[in-house]
């Protein structure tokens, strides 16, 4: 299958390219590297169908500008869902914010929380959504499972427990070995006395069995990773992503009461993978999650550039965004039957 790569992003970076700071190289180069960096490759084969309309209208925050394209490949839809609480200061500030997109409701609702507090049972504390933002699906998509267990000593408990072992007419010896335990234990914990445990083993030649077994304790929450690169070719993708960058930063942060007595808890996310215009299910699905990590490279290369100056400064020409999202609940049977 062959790939058009969009080369106009070279064309803008060589017309606009301001360096910024030390710059080492030549600015051809580093040209190329950021076309080689760029996520703008799409079909030129019509084996997906021609795209008849934007399926991502009214604004919607989304990157690259041919989004509309990756409608008809893979892509991400990040639905921010927001506390109910709002402080004056969000219900008068509008402008970091982003049109929300169609069907996110229902997306919302087919991903719900099944276990905590926050269950639609409970209330929970989210249920607006804010805004809605899409974006191409990285490399590097990868989905853990896993468990926790741990070596847990069962000693004498564990033997009673053991059907099918025959303790008959040992019964008055493991009593009693368990009541050298318990003497042991407590000389033990007399200044001076050392370590009566280990020396009756020296002595008798016997130590006690402490039956290790993997006991399950616990499934840990699961992690998702993104790495976005977003080198912008003209100044709607910059303006674009900007607005991404601001959206992220600013629901993934608490807002503070009136009395600035509580801390508001952080919006969450429900992320939803995409192909063909629907769900891949395919792909395993993903809990409602929070945003607990964000970075922001703007020397990804290890120099400073940026383009042209505005008003507002020299946006850098190449960022490279990554992105740590925490499940707020645990894999279950259930969850695994589900899709997830």
């Amino acid at each position: 299958m062959a790939l058009l790569r969009n080369t106009s992003i070279a064309s803008d970076i060589l017309n606009n390219l301001m360096p910024g700071g030390n710059i080492s190289g030549n600015v051809n180069n580093f040209a190329k590297k950021l076309i080689n960096k760029s996520p703008l490759e799409i079909r030129d084969d019509d084996s997906a169908g021609e795209i008849t309309n934007n399926p991502f209208e009214y604004g919607v925050a989304h990157y690259p500008e041919e989004v509309a394209q990756l409608g008809m490949g893979h892509y991400m839809i990040f639905d921010i869902i927001e506390n109910n609480i709002k402080s004056d200061f969000l219900q008068k500030n509008k402008t970091i914010t982003s049109p929300i997109l169609k069907n996110a409701d229902g997306r919302v609702l087919a991903n719900p929380v099944d276990s905590g507090v926050n269950t639609p049972l409970n209330k929970p504390t989210h249920k607006r959504i804010a805004s809605s933002i899409i974006l191409y699906t990285p490399p590097n998509l990868k989905t853990t499972f896993a468990t926790d267990y741990e070596q847990a000593a069962t000693g004498m408990a564990g033997v009673f427990a053991m059907k099918g072992v025959d303790i008959s007419g040992k019964s008055i010896e493991m009593l009693q070995s368990m009541a050298r335990e318990v003497v042991g234990a407590g000389f033990s914990v007399i200044p001076g006395l050392g370590d009566f445990a280990a020396t009756r083993t020296k002595v008798t030649g016997e130590a006690v069995n402490p039956n290790i077994e993997s006991v399950f304790k616990s499934v840990p929450m699961r992690e998702f990773n993104y790495v976005y690169d977003f080198a912008p070719k003209n100044k709607k993708e910059l303006d674009m992503i900007q607005k991404i960058i601001t959206l992220f930063k600013f629901h993934m942060s608490p807002d503070v009461s009136e009395n600035k007595a509580f801390l508001i808890t952080p919006s969450e996310f429900n992320i939803t993978y995409m192909y063909l215009g629907k769900q891949n299910n395919y792909i395993p699905r993903v809990a409602r999650c929070v945003l607990k990590n964000m970075e922001i490279d703007q020397t990804p290369e290890g120099v400073v550039s940026t383009f042209m100056p505005d008003d507002k400064g020299a946006f850098p020409t190449y960022t490279k965004v990554s992105l740590s999202f925490l499940e707020t609940e645990i894999m279950t049977k259930r969850k695994i039957a589900g899709g997830f």
